[in-house]
């Protein structure tokens, strides 16, 4: 067993040390994996309303008076919808996903003070191809499961929540082995990590009060708790994760 409270006093003490360059790469991390991008919800919702002619006096008398121009409006959304879709999914793929692992690296180092701005950029250096494929395969494999229940998904989503943090220390690592990884890591203990999310929401709501800018602040004890996490996992199961060192070529 773990104690939140022993997990959370370790991150608080962590942050005593460096607090401000822990908030400026989650700050960083958090604009690399998403900000810079649409919003692809607020998209639809604009389309919802260009379709729902009936509660648009404007757009139905459009629809009635101009039907082709109507149609062709139509069908431009529906083409730039596509579009923004699949620009979404390539930049989650190809950048957002390795920029969490980089985040990982970074939290993981810094637990020894040895975190580095240029760690949020390790995938990109490192086993770059392997690592988009492995995180790649996680999100299919939960989006599966939360097809089927959303309870299923939650359960497989903490099952490979280990993952990013695998893959920061072994971005060599097969998918098959990265997930049986994590599926040791977090058996018995799924739990224990949803309980331990959810002792942040108190956080969450104060820093939601601030127009929901105050919650970034919280960003370094959230990550830097989790990774104490990751850490006492690997302590408590006996799995130690660390590079392979190539075997030294006899002469």
């Amino acid at each position: 067993m773990w104690s939140r409270k022993k997990l959370k006093q370790n991150a608080k003490d962590i942050m005593n040390d460096n607090y401000f360059n822990m908030l400026g790469v989650s700050v960083i991390a958090t604009l690399l994996n998403g900000s810079l991008i649409f919003s692809i919800n607020e998209y639809f919702n604009q389309l919802g309303k260009m379709i729902n002619v009936q509660s648009d006096p404007f757009m139905e008398i459009s629809a009635n008076e101009n039907p082709q121009a109507f149609f062709v409006i139509l069908i431009s959304l529906l083409i730039g919808s596509f579009f923004i879709i699949i620009f979404r999914l390539l930049f989650n793929l190809l950048i957002a996903n390795p920029i969490t692992v980089g985040h990982s690296k970074y939290y993981i180092k810094n637990r020894k003070n040895q975190g580095n701005f240029k760690d949020l950029f390790y995938a990109f250096r490192h086993n770059y191809i392997n690592i988009v494929i492995v995180m790649l395969l996680m999100y299919i494999k939960i989006f599966l499961w939360t097809l089927l229940l959303i309870i299923p998904g939650i359960i497989k989503s903490y099952e490979y929540s280990m993952i990013p943090y695998i893959l920061s220390e072994r971005p060599d690592i097969s998918y098959k082995e990265a997930f049986e990884l994590s599926k040791q890591l977090t058996e018995d203990q799924k739990i224990n990590l949803f309980n331990l999310d959810l002792s942040f929401i108190g956080w969450d709501l104060l820093g939601m009060l601030v127009c929901g800018f105050g919650i970034i602040f919280v960003y370094p004890y959230y990550y830097a708790t989790h990774v104490e996490a990751y850490e006492k996992l690997k302590e408590i199961k006996q799995i130690e994760i660390s590079p392979k060192i190539p075997p030294i070529p006899t002469l």
